[in-house]
């Protein structure tokens, strides 16, 4: 996502993708709790963008494996003496062979299923020096071309702000971009493919594509952007808008349609969904949502504000997420509510296109892929095709393990 750091961000991806002396985008994968295990990491730029601008993205796929090593260790002439930041875990992949791969297939999963280019970078050398490693890169160089290829297909646009980066001191940017890669790590993990975007992108994304939009923290909302969204009010989908919305702007009933009451001064909010926490406590303007007669309110905060609130119209659905960070649960409730597909109901990472679905255990245990046409499962790797009823097929993984597969 763009909403990053003063330093570390485009800061104005939006017209670089619309000028045509710019080639091709590209980024790593983003740094989500270091890269974990079992996490959906996502990517540091809205990456479909870029392909909406007829420019190729491609993905350092700076994947760490149980080879790899600190700075201090690789090149100790090289490792600085005024940090040990290059020592630290974010350097350290998974302990064995096993979860390595594991990494490595979500990696090229999750990169080709987004229609992305990449190449991989063994940034300190040896992290890939073995032969289960370079079979492995052999036969994704085999499978890319026709994995990379299949009609794109996803059931939400999430699209981004960058202009939101100017509301904020240098520290409060960092906490936004903690937000938002926290929210793109939730919805990752929701069973339900996403694309990304920049907000000034909708007028020009198909909403025929989705079955949500989510608008995370839409700062200012102009009237082109509102008038934009009517396409998307229609066909039974859902629009979402996050973190005060038009806050900066127009305001957040005018963005929205709900009215909020707003206080003096700042507080610090706390928020739960069938008793699940929100994932950030952060400190808001005092803004408290005031729900019309038949609004639904989806969540609430621990002082028992509504934090999420839903208004059901004859032909489609808006919510109002006052409270960033919506878990995966609750993103998945939504995708179900707009007949969007959702391939697991298990918190696993999913990627996926028409015709192929990799699936990233957060878990152990058995894992339950609900196929969107009748078909059965193909292991590209293995080859192996699953036992199914040809609506779902069930397996059982470890943590951290990965698989792609075809439907056939």
């Amino acid at each position: 996502m763009t909403i990053c750091s003063v330093e570390g961000a485009h800061n104005d991806y939006a017209r670089l993708m619309a000028d045509e002396a710019i080639d091709f985008a590209a980024s790593p994968f983003a740094y989500t709790k270091g890269r974990a295990q079992g996490v959906h990491w996502g990517f540091q730029c809205a990456l479909e963008c870029a392909g909406l601008h007829g420019k190729p993205f491609f993905v350092e796929s700076d994947v760490r494996t149980c080879l790899s090593r600190p700075l201090s260790e690789a090149m100790p002439e090289s490792a600085p003496h005024v940090n040990r930041l290059y020592d630290g875990v974010l350097w350290r992949g998974p302990p064995d062979v096993r979860g390595s791969l594991g990494q490595m297939i979500r990696a090229f999963g999750d990169a080709a299923l987004h229609g992305a280019a990449m190449w991989w970078f063994d940034m300190l050398g040896g992290w890939y020096a073995s032969e289960p490693f370079m079979e492995f890169h052999k036969r994704a160089c085999e499978l890319y071309p026709v994995v990379s290829t299949a009609e794109p297909q996803a059931a939400i646009a999430v699209f981004v702000d960058e202009a939101a980066i100017g509301c904020f001191t240098e520290r409060a940017v960092e906490t936004c971009s903690s937000l938002l890669f926290r929210q793109m790590s939730q919805i990752g993990a929701s069973g339900a493919m996403y694309h990304t975007y920049m907000l000034t992108d909708l007028p020009q994304v198909d909403p025929e594509r989705y079955r949500m939009a989510i608008l995370v923290f839409p700062a200012f909302m102009e009237p082109e952007t509102r008038a934009a969204l009517a396409k998307w009010r229609r066909g039974g989908r859902t629009v979402v808008q996050t973190f005060l919305p038009g806050y900066y702007g127009s305001g957040i009933e005018a963005a929205t349609g709900f009215r909020v009451h707003e206080a003096p001064g700042i507080r610090k909010v706390s928020a739960s969904w069938h008793g699940q926490a929100f994932v950030e406590e952060p400190a808001i303007p005092d803004i408290r949502i005031e729900p019309a007669c038949g609004d639904i309110v989806l969540a609430v905060t621990d002082d028992g504000d509504p934090a999420v609130i839903m208004r059901r119209h004859d032909d489609y659905q808006e919510v109002l997420a006052l409270v960033p960070c919506m878990p995966a649960g609750l993103v998945r409730e939504l995708v179900l509510l707009s007949a969007g597909h959702v391939w697991s109901h298990t918190g696993d990472c999913i990627s996926a296109n028409s015709r192929y679905v990799c699936i990233h255990a957060a878990s152990d245990g058995v894992k339950r892929i609900y196929l969107p046409r009748k078909g059965r499962l193909l292991d590209i790797f293995s080859g192996e095709i699953l036992k199914g009823n040809e609506t779902w097929t069930e397996m059982e993984m470890g943590f951290g393990e990965s698989r792609i597969f075809e439907i056939v």
